[in-house]
């Protein structure tokens, strides 16, 4: 389940943030679930091994920007995606979302000018996928010395292409 939410700077200003601003990101999202499902997803989720899986993914801020220096500077409509696997978290967000005229990224303020849901893909078969935003995958191993030592993966090599 995905939706796509499109805000507008508060008072036709900028929304200005940090260029590293996916933890308000995450936060936004986190605020806008149900306190105890929010508690339960930032600080349980689901545990596998040593990881823990939040069940929610979401894009990089979609819209119109100027770099100033360490900031970034979003002047217009503002998109953001929002994906789970988690009927019970997408439904807490988009209901706490509804709710909500006005939100924040940190100290920035936005108005929620649209939200849309969009229809899950049926696939029949296999499919190209195009993100939105970097994946990452790695893998973290011990070498002959001890040491932890993390090994990222690009697409074309070929840990990263098991299937």
């Amino acid at each position: 389940m995905r939706c796509i939410i499109t805000f507008l700077p508060a008072d036709d200003k900028k929304l200005t943030l940090p260029v590293a601003y996916n933890s308000l990101v995450q936060g936004f999202i986190y605020n806008h679930l149900d306190r105890t499902l929010s508690s339960w997803l930032h600080n349980e989720a689901i545990r596998f091994e040593k990881r823990h899986f939040r069940f929610f993914t979401f894009s990089r801020l979609i819209g119109t920007y100027r770099l100033r220096g360490k900031m970034i500077e979003f002047s217009g409509p503002v998109k953001l995606h929002v994906g789970t696997i988690h009927r019970v978290v997408f439904h807490s967000f988009v209901e706490n979302l509804l709710k909500s005229s006005l939100v924040r990224f940190g100290k920035s303020s936005c108005r929620i000018e649209r939200v849309e849901i969009e229809p899950a893909p049926v696939p029949d078969g296999p499919i190209l996928v195009k993100t939105l935003s970097p994946i990452t995958t790695y893998s973290t191993l011990i070498t002959p010395e001890g040491k932890k030592k993390t090994y990222y993966f690009f697409s074309f090599f070929s840990p990263f292409k098991r299937i």
